[in-house]
C-alpha cells in the first residue's frame, strides 16, 4: 500500500503544473540629459552611482581617461550642413560617468547655438567610453565638465 501511494504522491508531483517563468527585471531608466533652469536632477547609473555623489575631476584629468578617440566618428559632435554657418561652435557640458566607465548622465552648462544641435551633441556624448578612476584601488564613478567644439 505505501509504494502505490508513494507511485501515486510522485505521479502527481511529475504532473503538477509548471509555475510561470519569473517575470524579467525592469529596463534600467534610459540616461538623463539635464537643461539649466529646469530643478535639481540626480541621476542613477545603472551599477547605482549617483550624479551627486561622483568624485568631481578636472577636464584635463578626465580626458586622460577617454577610451575613445572623440575627434572620430561616430564619437565626435557635428553641424549638419543645413546649421552650419562656418563658424566655431561651442557648448560646455558636464558628464557624469559610472565606475564601469560609461556615461550615464550629462548636464547642459552652456548649450551650442543653435540649440538644436544640443539634442544630437548629448546622444553623441552618451556614447563615449572611460576608463576606470581609481580610487585606493577601487574604480569609482567621476563627474567632469566637458567643452564641445565644432564648426
Amino acid at each position: 500500500m505505501k509504494t502505490a501511494l508513494a507511485s501515486v504522491a510522485l505521479l502527481a508531483t511529475a504532473c503538477a503544473p509548471t509555475p510561470p517563468p519569473a517575470a524579467p527585471a525592469p529596463a534600467p531608466p534610459p540616461p538623463v540629459i539635464a537643461v539649466p533652469g529646469r530643478g535639481i536632477l540626480v541621476m542613477t547609473s545603472e551599477d547605482g552611482d549617483r550624479s551627486d555623489r561622483l568624485q568631481a575631476l578636472s577636464e584635463e584629468a578626465c580626458h586622460g581617461l577617454l577610451a575613445v578617440d572623440v575627434e572620430q566618428p561616430p564619437y565626435r559632435p557635428e553641424v549638419p550642413p543645413a546649421l552650419s554657418s562656418g563658424q566655431l561652435i561651442t557648448a560646455r557640458l558636464n558628464v557624469f560617468v559610472g565606475r564601469k566607465g560609461k556615461v550615464f548622465g550629462v548636464k547642459v552648462v552652456e548649450p551650442p547655438n543653435p540649440e538644436q544641435l544640443w539634442g544630437e551633441w548629448m546622444r553623441k556624448l552618451m556614447t563615449w567610453r572611460y576608463r576606470p578612476y581609481l580610487v585606493d584601488g577601487q574604480p569609482v564613478g567621476f563627474s567632469c565638465p566637458v567643452r564641445v567644439e565644432a564648426r
